[in-house]
């Protein structure tokens, strides 16, 4: 903290030698050589001294000071937000206000056009297919905690395969809890139905596509203090495959349960460490030999090059030992890296 008095001083210091070029003492200077040349003003300073600036260097401190304010402010609201992303207010549809609530609906249309309908690795059917999918979210606006639902619903129709028609569609919702501002627990639960990609290994190459319906529910909390940041928390998810094309699925039907514990440093603005602990089971009522259980552990570093890149480099190990029926175990490690790049 500075003193009085070291303001003071700093107030009162003698100019520097480069300073006193700039400068005349306001007893001897002639203030009629300043005023008769439209090139150059004087200014009085406390010691007793004019300084005279040229007028490009008056209007150039003077647009630093206005501007200062307003870039530190924009810098701080759209760090590491790409222009996509940015929030346009201007442009950002209103929805409807429902007291504490905001309730608003999209309607998505898409045609997609493919040359390998199945995913075949020889090539095969092309087709052109539509899809059509309204949506609508329902979102608190208060300013502590958080609750939204969710719903959606999409219809696919192909031109020429008629058979590879489908509709999914899910449910959702999400909470979240503000304990003090640097504690945070968060709820979610989700239903939806979905369709196998036929680019999945385990898909059906041929005939209709499989439909199965997933059921997730998580909890999680997070806690920042001082330069770190930890994070913990549980989920479950259960998979049910629908019969296809005369095939029964239900040895696919598993349930899978996790936990995860990370945590963040941020050792300067630039750069920090990062440590994360995945440990999961897989339950195959139908089928106890695929049954097993999973660790994975990464670590790595978070690289903040500038506001417009970010980064982080991980490596770790993976290792899904199964617990029953034929037993094998495989170990593999390796690195990865993910980069969010934003253009002004």
């Amino acid at each position: 903290m500075v003193s009085n008095k070291d303001a003071e001083r700093a107030l009162f210091r003698p100019l520097s030698p480069s300073e006193q070029r700039v400068a005349s003492r306001n007893e001897t200077s002639d203030r009629s050589d300043c005023f008769r040349s439209p090139r150059w003003r004087a200014y009085s300073v406390l010691g007793g001294f004019d300084v005279r600036l040229h007028p490009a260097v008056t209007a150039f401190a003077a647009s630093l000071i206005a501007l200062a304010p307003f870039q530190a402010f924009a810098q701080e609201a759209n760090q590491n937000v790409s222009v996509r992303d940015r929030p346009r207010p201007e442009y950002e549809p209103l929805g409807m206000r429902l007291g504490g609530f905001d309730l608003n609906a999209r309607l998505d249309l898409d045609a997609i056009a493919t040359d390998n309908l199945f995913a075949s690795e020889h090539g095969g059917e092309s087709d052109v297919y539509y899809t059509v999918s309204p949506s609508a979210r329902l979102s608190s606006h208060w300013s502590r905690h958080a609750l939204a639902v969710a719903a959606g619903y999409s219809h696919a129709f192909f031109s020429d395969h008629s058979n590879q028609d489908s509709d999914t569609g899910y449910v959702a919702a999400d909470g979240r809890l503000d304990v003090g501002v640097d504690t945070h627990i968060n709820a979610a639960a989700r239903y939806a139905r979905e369709v196998e990609l036929r680019t999945n290994p385990d898909a059906l190459t041929t005939g209709k596509p499989v439909i199965y319906d997933v059921s997730d529910v998580s909890l999680s909390a997070d806690h920042r203090f001082n330069r770190f940041r930890v994070v913990a928390g549980v989920d479950s998810a259960t998979y049910n495959y629908h019969d296809a094309n005369g095939i029964d699925q239900d040895f696919r039907d598993y349930t899978q349960n996790s936990a995860i514990g990370g945590v963040e440093a941020e050792l300067t603005p630039r750069f920090g460490i990062i440590g994360q602990v995945i440990v999961d089971h897989r339950d195959y009522k139908n089928t106890p030999s695929l049954t097993s259980d999973g660790q994975t552990y990464l670590a790595g570093v978070a690289l903040h090059l500038t506001d417009l890149i970010e980064g982080r480099i991980t490596a770790g190990e993976l290792q899904p030992p199964h617990e029953s029926g034929p037993r094998f175990s495989r170990t593999s490690r390796g690195a990865g890296h993910h980069w969010d790049c934003t253009s002004q």
